[in-house]
């Protein structure tokens, strides 16, 4: 502080200079497709293949087979 002023020293120029100095991110790759060809994501887990269910013990809910789809994540296509 300067006489009640905040002093920031100014390490560039420009708003280009900053730019030129960040690395460059790399695109990430687009998912892949949940469904199998022939077949599209099922309805009831949504493609995950498993849907909570509530513990036996009653202590919230764990990962279960969905019945819909087998835990395959897809149902053919009709």
């Amino acid at each position: 502080m300067r006489q009640g002023r905040l002093h920031l020293p100014v390490v560039y120029e420009t708003w280009s200079e900053w730019r030129e100095e960040q690395p460059v991110q790399p695109v990430a790759a687009p998912p892949a497709r949940a469904a199998a060809p022939g077949g599209q994501p099922c309805a009831t887990c949504w493609g995950q293949g498993r849907i909570m269910t509530a513990a036996a013990n009653g202590e919230g809910l764990v990962p279960g087979g969905c019945w819909t789809c087998g835990g395959a994540g897809t149902v053919p296509i009709a």
